[in-house]
């Protein structure tokens, strides 16, 4: 029983030890320290959701409903990476006071192969899955309880942007079903080999392409009318309005391929230019292009954009792997990319049309504030015997420039998380590795010392709404396991190291709500293992 003293209560330590210290245990006293074990575990807070060891949870759009994995293990293949899981699925409506129910085994934990409808009123999965062929049974699931599997080999399935319906890939055919939950799926369109597929944003259409070649037809999902949009393609999307970008199908050698539009309405594309890959500005009218003919398989190219009506494109990076829009319409790429430090020179290309700018060399990732006025990202930098990584953070000015020089916030840094109005950071810094780390916090606009929250901390999870932070602590005796505090992410730091509400729970414990009232936490210890709903004043 020593082994199990770490996981009482003091009262139920005292007497486990008290017991072990004795020479013989008789029978008699053997039970009795057996139920105090027993009576001290089942006292968890909040109520359990599910019996066992739980991981991986899902939270429905509205926060009303949760699945979660429990028992889940990897499969029997080598050619699964290690983090991939299966294990049963289980779904609980929060709104009352009901236990979770299973609703399917054999679930992969990637996060496609479980997705709850944008109402949360219904959750599609793919159980008893077949890792090697990448099929699994295609169910759905209702909040009321109502379920029906609708496909016995699906690869793949998504559901409408707008309205009840879910289409699915079997057999390489393409189903729609418009009400699944009570009737089953229709096969689409007069093709074969159906590969992927995409909703319009409006969820009147699908796109559809087909292996090989890469046929490609636009469906209308009402009629289930069909018309071909290419014979050769290698790649596709929608634009935020509805336009479909189409490339064709790549040479014998690869590179770049040419680039068509159809507009919304439209019966003929339109060519714009040549790309290995492509995306659409937040608004849809511009187009951005990575061209690799210049380095062929490479896994970055040269950076342009162009007008999706045309005309003739803008040079803006070399090396270019990855971009992404502020929400004001900026334009921030990594550049001159180098895959052996896995990091670019960070550049903007600013709405108002100024030019290009490098806002920092050998930056890895990096993040734009929700204003859409401010930059934060992170690079490393070479030690003696290994490096660290610093946070940064630059402004984003009107015409190009920046209104003050990009400034170092913290180095060592592993993890960081700003407020929902943008103005305050929260970040984890000073570790022993990366599981006990100090807790910080600071104003992002402007050079100030930063507030210590918290100690010994492995993660953390902010509520947006109320600025509660969710801590975990590594636990003492369980290499994965954490401990759970609550605290003011906007108070002083307290001044006393606050004592854990639940312990011994998956690091992927976190709030349900934006106001951090509601947590799920599944528990990993022992007989108590369960998946757990807190409700927090």
């Amino acid at each position: 029983m020593n082994a199990n003293v770490d996981r009482l209560s003091p009262g139920c330590a005292r007497s486990a030890a008290g017991g072990s210290s004795r020479v013989a245990l008789s029978v008699v006293a053997f039970s009795l320290c057996a139920a105090l074990v027993s009576a001290c575990e089942e006292k968890q807070p909040g109520r359990a959701l599910a019996p066992g060891l739980g991981r991986d949870v899902v939270a429905a759009p509205d926060g009303r409903a949760v699945a979660f994995f429990l028992n889940a293990a990897h499969p029997d293949d080598r050619s699964v990476p290690e983090d991939l899981f299966a294990g049963d699925l289980w779904l609980a409506d929060l709104r009352g006071t009901e236990s979770a129910h299973k609703i399917g085994a054999g679930v992969p934990t990637t996060p496609s192969a479980t997705v709850f409808r944008d109402d949360s009123a219904a959750l599609a999965f793919l159980s008893s899955f077949r890792f090697r062929s990448g099929e699994g049974e295609l169910t759905v699931a209702g909040l009321a309880g109502a379920s029906r599997k609708l496909a016995s080999a699906a690869t793949s399935f998504a559901w409408s942007p707008h309205g009840n319906a879910l289409a699915w890939i079997e057999q390489s055919h393409l189903f729609v079903a418009a009400d699944p939950l009570n009737a089953g799926g229709t096969p689409f369109a007069p093709l074969e080999l159906a590969q992927s597929f995409s909703w319009s944003p409006d969820g009147k259409s699908l796109v559809l392409r087909a292996r090989g070649r890469g046929r490609v037809l636009l469906l209308d999902a009402q009629s289930g009318t069909a018309r071909e949009l290419a014979s050769d393609s290698s790649d596709f999307k929608y634009s935020p309005d509805g336009a479909i970008g189409l490339l064709g199908a790549p040479g014998p050698k690869g590179g770049d391929r040419p680039l068509s539009i159809l507009e919304p309405g439209a019966t003929e594309l339109h060519e714009i230019g040549m790309a290995t890959s492509f995306g659409f500005s937040p608004e849809g009218k511009d187009v951005l292009l990575i061209a690799t003919d210049a380095s062929r398989g490479a896994s970055f190219g040269d950076f342009s954009r162009v007008r999706r009506t045309g005309g003739t494109a803008t040079p803006l990076g070399e090396k270019v792997n990855e971009f992404r829009f502020s929400s004001k319409g900026d334009l921030l790429f990594l550049s001159n990319y180098d895959t052996r430090a896995r990091a670019g020179s960070l550049m903007v290309a600013l709405k108002s049309g100024a030019p290009v700018r490098e806002i920092a060399p050998r930056v890895q990732t990096f993040q734009i504030s929700p204003s859409g006025d401010r930059v934060l990202y992170l690079t490393p930098v070479a030690t003696r015997t290994d490096f660290k990584i610093e946070l940064w953070t630059a402004e984003l000015a009107e015409q190009g420039g920046f209104a003050r020089a990009p400034r170092k916030i913290d180095e060592g840094v592993y993890g960081y998380e700003l407020s929902r109005d943008g103005a305050t950071l929260f970040w984890k810094a000073s570790c022993i590795g990366s599981r006990s780390c100090n807790l910080y916090r600071a104003p992002v606009a402007v050079a100030a010392e930063p507030v210590k929250l918290a100690t010994l901390v492995a993660g953390f999870d902010l509520a947006p709404e109320t600025g509660r932070l969710l801590i975990s602590h590594p636990h003492q005796s369980a290499a994965r396991a954490v401990d759970l505090t609550l605290q003011d992410g906007f108070g002083p730091p307290p001044e006393h190291a606050p004592q854990p509400f639940i312990t011994e729970v998956d690091p992927l414990s976190r709030f349900l709500d934006d106001g951090g009232h509601r947590v799920i936490a599944p528990r990993l210890t022992g007989r108590a293992a369960s998946v757990r709903l807190i409700d927090l004043p």
